[in-house]
């Protein structure tokens, strides 16, 4: 074997054959031939070594936002014969698969909605080499903005939240609120809103929030405000001594529609109204009379009170 300029033998090579070691770089041999009549040197033999194959990714590292496109994915191999093949694979329930038809140096993948996982092969005569390439898909905007609300006639209603999920980095707010077809812009840049201290109509809100990767528009919420609480009571009787006067009643709306009635007799010794024992329907027959009597009737609901116009039953 030539080493450094001089030919050294190599130990032990004393066949007519010999099985040369693992090399790394050119090398060149000879074999010398002896005999009694003569000692011949042989050509050089020359084992040519090719460079060891090496890959280089273009497009590793990439985070991109949900339902885009990553960077084109590109390979550039050194090495061996020079003569290179590629296939690119995909991950899929945990073993790479290829893909289809993409055996070229370059590789556009898909819009992606989740990370994935790409891996490239290259090879030639000299063998293989790999390179898994993952690409992090940042989840989907997602804004939950929390139910609908009830509350009673210039109620206050409770401080709205949203709780933002997903893209890329810090987000910003635009709350608004609905007035007849359009939306108006309202509030701060939060992720909380402060509805107005007292409502008298409902209303509707939602939020738009924005970080790098696009901005999502939130569910809406309904602030369903009752209306006012309202209503009327039978109109005054003239009636003859002993007789029993016509059957009182109430009609009434507004509140959460859930009623409860309590009818009372005005007092001329306290001077006040009293609680009619029992009589806490909608309607209220009087007994028979045999003076002048005044009565009233109270309402109630979750959302209020309301004391209905006193009548008189004339005797």
């Amino acid at each position: 074997v030539l080493d450094n300029g001089i030919w050294t033998d190599i130990v032990g090579a004393t066949s007519e054959t010999y099985q040369p070691e693992t090399v790394n770089g050119e090398t060149h041999y000879r074999v010398v031939t002896t005999n009694m009549c003569a000692t011949v040197e042989s050509e050089t033999i020359v084992v040519a070594v090719y460079d060891p194959l090496l890959i280089d990714v273009t497009g590793l590292d990439q985070s991109i936002c949900y339902g885009t496109y990553p960077s084109a994915l590109y390979v550039s191999a050194i090495g061996g014969d020079g003569n290179y093949s590629y296939q690119w694979q995909i991950e899929e329930n945990g073993n790479f698969v290829d893909i289809p038809n993409q055996t070229f140096a370059g590789y556009q993948p898909p819009i992606l909605l989740e990370s994935t996982n790409y891996r490239i092969v290259v090879e030639n005569i000299c063998g293989s080499v790999s390179q898994d390439i993952p690409v992090i898909v940042f989840d989907d905007i997602l804004l939950d903005l929390e139910s609908d609300q009830i509350i009673c006639y210039g109620n206050i209603a409770d401080t709205l939240h949203v709780n933002p999920y997903g893209g890329y980095g810090d987000f910003s707010y635009q709350w608004q609120f609905k007035v007849g077809s359009m939306w108006s812009n309202v509030g701060n840049s939060d992720t909380t809103f402060l509805v107005p201290p007292v409502l008298f109509a409902n209303r509707i809100y939602r939020v738009i929030s924005e970080n790098y990767c696009g901005e999502d528009t939130s569910n809406t919420v309904l602030i369903d405000v009752f209306e006012q609480m309202s209503g009327s009571i039978s109109e005054e009787q003239t009636i003859c001594n002993g007789v029993q006067p016509a059957e009182l009643s109430i009609d009434v709306n507004g509140g959460d529609g859930i009623y409860a009635y309590q009818w009372r007799e005005y007092s001329f010794e306290s001077m006040a109204y009293e609680d009619i024992p029992g009589a806490t329907n909608q309607s209220f027959q009087p007994p028979v009379l045999f003076e002048t009597t005044r009565y009233d009737a109270l309402v109630f609901n979750s959302c209020d009170t309301i004391a209905l116009t006193r009548i008189w039953l004339w005797v």
